[in-house]
């Protein structure tokens, strides 16, 4: 009777699924009054121009608002406002590119970023782990049975990763719209393919 230790690992390539876009409007000049109001009407005229993408303002998430003085050694003293506004919906290119081609007609000052995700982490993650048990114990008997013996149990399992397994809700995707004739090729591109893996430590009694 003994025990042997084997490490094994599963890993995938997957598509994300879920989108999390980023519209941050933003106006510079010398008085406080002009740069918000540029910023609060940037933003009231945007929301109104996605309706007819199926987005209303229920669906669009606001985080940074701030109207700020920053020093400046050419203008000796700047105002800055900036507002971001969020929307999570499932990956859509269409969607996407008709936002960027929205923002970039209405020659608005903005940053724009898209960060992509899997909604469905903690699936995936125990899928990993159990393939990568089952490659363990495979390893496992084949060692055994060269040397006469059995597999016999485990005696333990340990996740050798540092990585947080977070469970990701998908929100409700956006209402159908029409398909974006400014960048065709660019509304048929995939997804950002994000690779997942699960490392074990198992350590297996054998007889």
């Amino acid at each position: 009777m003994g025990v042997f230790e084997i490490r094994n690992k599963a890993e995938r390539m997957v598509a994300a699924d879920i989108a999390e876009i980023s519209i941050t409007f933003k106006a510079s000049g010398t008085r406080t009054d002009k740069v918000s109001g540029s910023v609060m009407d940037a933003c009231e005229r945007f929301l109104g121009e996605i309706a007819e993408l199926g987005i209303e303002p229920k669906d669009v998430h606001i985080s940074d608002d701030e109207v700020s003085s920053l020093y400046n050694y050419r203008n000796e003293e700047k105002e800055d406002a900036r507002r971001r506004l969020e929307i999570v919906t499932a990956v859509d290119m269409n969607l996407i590119n008709s936002m960027r081609s929205i923002l970039q007609k209405g020659e608005y000052d903005f940053i724009f970023n898209v960060d992509q995700r899997l909604s469905n982490e903690a699936e995936l993650h125990r899928e990993l782990v159990k393939e990568a048990l089952l490659k363990s114990e495979q390893s496992a008997q084949e060692l055994a049975a060269s040397m006469g013996m059995r597999v016999e149990s485990i005696e333990s399992l340990e996740e050798v990763t540092d990585e947080s397994w977070l469970c990701c809700e998908q929100e409700r995707g956006i209402a159908n719209h029409e398909k974006s004739a400014d960048y065709p090729k660019s509304n048929e591109l995939g997804s950002r393919l994000i690779k997942k893996e699960a490392k074990i430590k198992v350590k297996w009694r054998i007889n």
